[in-house]
């Protein structure tokens, strides 16, 4: 369900013509990995399908999420964070070599680096995203479990269901914040 929301937002005759990965992203990445994307009941989710969504039930899914790991520096490698950001096509049309991963799958819902213009719209824009003055380990918290911000949105708690480790999620955060990414105009 939460994949459909995810789907970019194109003329339906464009969206025949629109790579296959991003039309169908369930079919990029493992099936385990989607399993516990989008369908592993922990007590948050329990919540966040409940009929209504009160106040306390949202406030309750912000407490159960507000459990991060601490580290030392939230800043990774803003190259590596590109890896995982970009799928294996998207990486292979910019670079003309293999790489990317089927981990990130951002921009199934964003968009980030100008030089793609095959993303989605159903989350923000991420370009030029240092801009905003977003700290580092902020960033990192949004993207291991966004529902500590905002609780049962569609985005993946990536660290929470282990789909990223807490490294990596710092190689996502470097993407989005170093001066030297092309997220922020940057060469690559």
């Amino acid at each position: 369900m939460l994949l459909l929301a995810c789907q970019p937002k194109k003329p339906k005759e464009e969206y025949a013509t629109f790579p296959q990965f991003l039309k169908r992203p369930q079919e990029t990445v493992t099936p385990e990995l989607f399993r516990r994307a989008f369908f592993l009941d922990d007590e948050a989710q329990k919540l966040c399908s409940s009929e209504a969504l009160t106040e306390d039930i949202l406030k309750r899914v912000k407490e159960l999420s507000s459990n991060f790991p601490k580290l030392d520096g939230y800043l990774g490698d803003w190259r590596k964070g590109e890896q995982l950001a970009l799928t294996p096509e998207l990486y292979k049309r910019l670079y003309g070599k293999p790489g990317g991963s089927k981990k990130g799958l951002c921009y199934a819902c964003h968009c980030a680096d100008p030089r793609v213009d095959e993303c989605g719209d159903v989350g923000p824009s991420l370009y030029r995203y240092a801009e905003k003055g977003v700290k580092p380990e902020e960033l990192f918290k949004r993207i291991y479990n966004p529902w500590a911000f905002s609780p049962c949105s569609a985005m993946p708690r990536f660290g929470h269901h282990g789909l990223l480790t807490a490294e990596e999620v710092t190689h996502l955060v470097a993407y989005l914040l170093s001066p030297e990414s092309p997220v922020n105009g940057g060469k690559p």
